[in-house]
């Protein structure tokens, strides 16, 4: 089952509200950018001129903060590109559960700062973009178990990775909004 063109662009668009957390990017609501770099302003974001701190900060302490859950959606396009990886060299088998704590890499990815966060983030995006977008029919069809969720797909694993995104993505909003 190919990547139909808008799970394509879901991928391409939705770090924006990324960029509005780290950067402060206004944001515009085109559903045509055809690319990363290609951002169009037309609001002003809601977490325009964050500061570290807050971004770092822990309005809950046994949570993540807003810096660490966007730390964790770079971490996992390494973790999504390796799982991509086994599916197209191995399909079918199972997939090991991600999880952050058991990360010996996550110490890591927790001590940078946003802008090292952002520019991670971004070069992982390109890569996994580009990974994508190479792939063949008979490719994008390739599955791998998931030890929650099954037999999936490709596109399947991308529409998971977008909602994962997502969930992050809200968590870090919360934070930077219970410390302002």
């Amino acid at each position: 089952m190919p990547l139909r063109p808008d799970q394509l662009e879901r991928l391409k668009l939705q770090p924006l509200a990324l960029y509005a957390l780290l950067e402060g990017v206004a944001v515009g609501h085109s559903r045509s950018a055809a690319n990363l770099e290609g951002v169009a302003v037309g609001h002003t974001g809601p977490a325009q001129g964050v500061p570290e701190a807050i971004l770092a900060g822990h309005p809950l302490l046994e949570k993540w903060s807003a810096l660490e859950n966007i730390a964790h959606l770079a971490r996992y396009h390494e973790v999504f590109s390796s799982r991509l990886e086994q599916m197209l060299s191995t399909p079918g088998q199972p997939l090991v559960r991600y999880k952050a704590e058991n990360d010996p890499d996550w110490p890591r990815w927790q001590a940078l700062n946003s802008r090292a966060v952002l520019g991670e983030f971004r070069r992982l995006r390109a890569d996994l973009q580009a990974k994508l977008e190479a792939l063949s029919d008979e490719q994008l069809a390739h599955t791998g178990l998931h030890p929650v969720f099954g037999l999936l797909d490709v596109p399947t694993m991308l529409e998971m990775l977008l909602f994962h995104e997502g969930h992050h993505l809200y968590v870090a909003f919360q934070c930077i909004y219970e410390q302002r």
